[in-house]
């Protein structure tokens, strides 16, 4: 009786959408390797296929479990994804500049990809165990858990793996009842740090550095601390002022405004100092590719033109000219979806933003009608995980967003990601499932 009260609430748009997604990433990397000439192996379409496999009997295993049990196991999993990614660093195999990967014989394994996972099951014990949320402070542990993993990726270095940790973090955060006000001055921080880094990183390009107040507050250290001190002065200033106007005011208003600006700012300072001139090329050639054209502007032009000449219907299975013959950079991993824009058209790749839009859509469905909190959360980390890299891939491939490297779900080629990415979509077929039980 329970397995058929299972089975009737099986949610089959769910699976079905990422099975059919699956599917368009397995033709797409048939595609790019079938009587290919090009540097990309036949070995990735079968270990494709056996990670699809492997991923199909995840899901059905782990159906036959409980998803409170995650809990019992959360900090495991996350100590686990720490020490994978410790080792990595030292065991791991370089592969384009970056230690990310534990090569075991014909497989590979990035330790990452478990880290997110991991870390979206140990942020949901977290928060279900600290119900109250007082100040500032209850946000102190929430980044260390945090930056462990994202310093360690860092390290790798893999500069867009670590993209994810922030939204996921931000959402579970505001799920699980998070003063809204904190999780505002996080995402203005955020904003802030993104816009003075890429100011800064395309004024270089640019060669037009000083030009204008923001390009020096990005690209002068000195210039930016003395903004800062003014700032300082005026914000003490307005507030002895409205002391002695006898208004009700708050010192810890003006100083959390003024800590905000300020790491926004250094932020932004910090992270271009660690980030190599790659990396930061590919943040900003989306404005304008033709500022590297030959260099990191490549790939984005590359993809525009596969996008393109897709049209409406597509030139067809096998008859991609750009991926064909090795014009588009990428292609099995990051530029996925330009591939099958190509070969599908708008057409076929409406069809895959739809399913890709039904399993976000069914993943928010199942974290709003969870029993408990738990499940609610680890949901919302999940569909957040998801919609972001989503999000992310395919505004890259369009040339709407900044080159980061991250792959499309369930699209890009990568067996541990998509066994990831599937057992992910089978903790929310489970959390859907149970949810009457439990």
């Amino acid at each position: 009786m329970r397995s058929l009260q299972d089975s009737i609430r099986f949610d089959y748009w769910l699976f079905g959408s990422m099975f059919l997604v699956c599917i368009m990433g397995i033709l797409g990397i048939f595609s790019i390797v079938y009587k290919n000439p090009g540097p990309i192996p036949t070995s990735i379409l079968i270990k494709q296929v056996f990670a699809f496999a492997i991923g199909l009997l995840v899901i059905v295993f782990y159906l036959q479990s409980n998803y409170p049990t995650l809990k019992k196991y959360a900090s495991g999993f996350y100590i686990t994804s720490i020490v994978l990614l410790l080792l990595v660093l030292v065991l791991g195999t370089k592969v384009r500049g970056a230690r990310s990967w534990f090569t075991l014989g014909f497989f590979s394994f990035q330790p990452s990809e478990l880290a997110k996972l991991a870390f979206i099951m140990f942020m949901a014990k977290f928060i279900e165990e600290t119900p109250d949320w007082h100040g500032w402070r209850d946000l102190i542990w929430p980044f260390v858990f945090l930056m462990i993993p994202v310093g360690l990726i860092l390290l790798q270095p893999d500069f867009g793996s670590t993209l994810v940790f922030f939204p996921v973090c931000l959402a579970m955060l505001y799920v699980g009842g998070c003063n809204s006000k904190y999780l505002l001055s996080l995402t203005t921080i955020g904003g802030l740090t993104s816009l003075l880094l890429l100011t800064r990183t395309y004024a270089e390009l640019k060669g037009n550095v000083g030009d204008n107040f923001l390009i020096n507050i990005a690209t002068n250290i000195n210039y930016a601390l003395v903004f800062l001190l003014v700032v300082f002065a005026i914000a003490w200033a307005v507030y002895f002022f409205l002391k002695k106007m006898k208004y009700d005011v708050e010192i810890k208003q003006f100083l959390a405004g003024i800590s905000v600006v300020s790491i926004g700012i250094l932020g932004a300072h910090l992270f271009s100092y660690f980030l190599k001139v790659y990396q930061k090329k590919r943040l900003v050639v989306f404005l304008d590719p033709y500022l590297d054209p030959l260099g990191s502007g490549y790939n984005i032009i590359q993809s525009k033109i596969a996008v393109g000449s897709g049209a409406l219907a597509g030139k067809g299975l096998l008859y991609g000219t750009q991926s064909r013959l090795g014009f588009l950079p990428e292609q099995h991993t990051d530029f996925i979806f330009s591939v099958l824009a190509e070969q599908f058209g708008f057409i076929g790749s409406a069809l895959l933003v739809l399913l890709l839009f039904v399993i976000v859509w069914r993943g928010i469905i199942i974290a709003t009608q969870a029993r408990d909190e738990f499940g609610a959360l680890v949901a919302s980390g999940i569909v957040t995980m998801f919609t972001f890299h989503i999000f992310l891939n395919i505004g890259m491939t369009l040339g709407m967003m900044p080159i980061t490297g991250i792959p499309l779900p369930l699209v890009s080629y990568g067996g541990s990601s998509l066994v990831m990415n599937m057992f992910a979509i089978g903790i929310l077929l489970n959390i859907r499932m149970k949810r009457f039980f439990y």
